[in-house]
């Protein structure tokens, strides 16, 4: 069964509409480099401390989390879904169309809903996963 996933696109203001144009879901932490070696969450962790040395164990394994699931969880095939900062009540929804790769994973992205339009199960699933 597919997967739902809720993902931000982070700065700067725009960057959503560039990955819907480029059919593309990305996770921004250029600084972090290819995690695509990870194994674990752990080493994903690790990686990040190698660029964060002041973050704290905390603050580490909330970033960890967030890219492993990216990396190892995200599946071809699962829902994504992803507010628009540039169109502050909507939100785009669309089908993840590739494995993690460290430039930006494929997407078919489906159509930009109004929150308030999207059916509750979407909803309570993105509050869930992602």
């Amino acid at each position: 069964m597919a997967g739902t996933w809720m993902v931000r696109v982070p700065d700067p203001l725009g960057a959503d509409e560039d990955a819907l144009r480029q059919g593309i879901v990305v996770a921004q932490w250029s600084e972090v480099g290819d995690i695509s070696g990870c194994r674990s969450r752990i080493e994903v962790r690790e990686s990040l401390a190698g660029v964060y040395p002041t973050k704290s164990i905390k603050g580490l394994g909330n970033y960890a989390g967030q890219l492993w699931r990216f990396l190892a969880e995200m599946s071809p095939g699962d829902y994504i879904v992803m507010p628009l900062t540039s169109r502050p009540k909507y939100m785009a929804v669309g089908r993840i169309a590739g494995r993690y790769r460290y430039r930006p994973r494929g997407a078919t992205w489906l159509a930009a809903h109004t929150r308030s339009g999207m059916d509750q199960q979407v909803r309570a699933a993105c509050r869930r996963t992602g």
